[in-house]
């Protein structure tokens, strides 16, 4: 599928799922920029958290709050 989309000129594509997905994208190195949002409120109790790729040295984050919750960005490879 990714192929097929990068075939269309596809070249961002956001991620949204539970930590299995998000794991595996992780584990193929296909993580260019990661948003993790941090929140108060307990959804489910049993689920693990995904494995976040860290951020590259010359990354540039940034960290918001939002309400009650808080979002950190940070890019992987240094990209912009």
């Amino acid at each position: 599928v990714l192929r097929r989309l990068a075939d269309r000129g596809v070249l961002s594509l956001l991620v949204e799922g539970g930590a299995a997905l998000q794991s595996a994208f992780a584990d193929a190195h296909l993580i260019d920029r990661v948003q993790h949002v941090v929140t108060p409120v307990l959804l489910r109790s049993g689920i693990a958290a995904p494995r976040l790729p860290a951020a590259s040295a010359n990354s540039h984050s940034r960290v918001l709050t939002l309400g009650n919750d808080v979002l950190t960005e940070w890019d992987v490879h240094g990209t912009d």
